[in-house]
């Protein structure tokens, strides 16, 4: 059992520059037993997240320092 995919957001923050990449792997064999992991905690922004087909997908995030919205790529 390995990782067998992954995916990552980038979250920037407008007003001060903040960024941060969140990381979420995929484990499992190639017939089929995988399962997504959750993204890391994230130290500069508070997070909401949803778990999709091809792995979690960033559905908020707001930087802890500023209150504003980040911008998800």
């Amino acid at each position: 059992m390995g990782i067998i995919d992954e995916t990552s957001a980038r979250l920037t923050c407008a007003k001060c520059g903040a960024t941060e990449v969140l990381r979420a792997v995929q484990k499992g064999s190639s017939y089929g037993l995988g399962g997504w992991g959750d993204f890391g905690a994230s130290s500069k922004f508070e997070v909401q997240s949803k778990r999709g087909v091809d792995g979690p997908e960033v559905t908020s995030a707001v930087c802890r320092k500023c209150k504003v919205p980040a911008q998800i790529a």
